[in-house]
């Protein structure tokens, strides 16, 4: 078989059928407010799969913890938006707070609208003490921070521990930027339980 073969057979399977139409899908609008139908591609689908197999499996946040490489304008907002999906799905996930940490104003964008389309509101954090605010409560929530929006000095302020439980996902964006080391040893910090996507 082809390699397309291959991959129209594995996505007709009854049970990745059934979890593509069940979490694998949105709906949003088009600039002329025309609206459209997304459907997530095999690199999404897997790496949603794997993501919340590793969050039931993991006996601690750094087995749960992972790294997901994607190439530019690869859909990074639409595999949080699935991952979300997917895990609020499954009862042991459904409870869970979710993080987003970016440095884009493009993906804010992105994610706040992809959330309204699979019926969630992302509460964005302008500054560091909302963020605390939002990150200290364990409400089942989708928080956002947007890191260029924080002044060097805020990030160099050491945070206490805010919220020590383990049900709690950071997904990270541009992993590799230089403004996260500060946020993200706070965050360390702040959630040590914390399980951490990039």
């Amino acid at each position: 078989p082809t390699e397309q073969q291959r991959i129209v057979a594995g996505m007709l399977s009854k049970e990745n059928l059934l979890k593509i139409i069940e979490n694998y899908i949105l709906f949003s609008t088009d600039e002329k407010d025309k609206a459209i139908k997304i459907v997530g591609r095999y690199q999404q689908f897997r790496a949603v799969e794997v993501i919340n197999k590793r969050l039931l499996s993991g006996k601690n946040a750094k087995e749960r913890s992972g790294i997901i490489w994607h190439t530019q304008g690869s859909g990074k907002s639409l595999t949080m938006m699935f991952t979300v999906k997917a895990m609020y799905k499954i009862p042991e996930l459904s409870k869970w707070k979710v993080i987003f940490l970016t440095d884009r104003t493009q993906l804010e964008e992105q994610l706040t609208t992809t959330s309204k389309s699979i019926g969630y509101k992302v509460k964005v954090a302008h500054s560091i003490s909302k963020l605390k605010e939002l990150i200290s409560n364990t409400n089942s929530d989708l928080v956002m921070a947007m890191i260029h929006k924080f002044q060097e000095r805020d990030l160099n302020e050491i945070f206490p521990e805010l919220n020590s439980s383990p049900n709690i996902l950071i997904m990270i964006d541009e992993a590799h930027r230089s403004q996260y080391k500060l946020l993200g040893a706070n965050l360390d910090k702040a959630l040590p339980n914390a399980t951490k996507i990039a």
